[in-house]
């Protein structure tokens, strides 16, 4: 089993090993009560609230990517809502198949 005694990071790789505190597990498990609206109304059994609770004083392997990684950047020219309503697709390198997302 796996163990960490201190961070090893792995910058190249975008990882790192180390070991959770059960205070960050606390944290995290607040954190996702907060954002996640199935766990604010659901007191009883919430599988990611229970997961994170577990993590504390686990080892883990943390990936950090730059980036909101749900959030892919388009290339080319703006498509406005009302013409893609229309079925307007602007010239160039527009994808009809995109759709929009709204970050923060």
């Amino acid at each position: 089993m796996l163990s960490a005694t201190r961070v090893l990071d792995m910058p190249n790789f975008g990882a790192r090993i180390r070991l959770m505190s059960m205070q960050e597990a606390e944290e995290l498990a607040d954190l996702i009560r907060r954002r996640n609206v199935f766990a604010r109304h659901s007191r009883e059994d919430n599988f990611y609230v229970q997961l994170a609770h577990e993590l504390g004083g686990s080892t883990i392997i943390e990936i950090v990517l730059p980036g909101q990684p749900a959030v892919l950047r388009a290339h080319g020219g703006v498509w406005h809502n009302k013409h893609r309503a229309q079925g307007v697709v602007p010239p160039t390198s527009i994808d009809p198949e995109a759709h929009w997302t709204q970050s923060g």
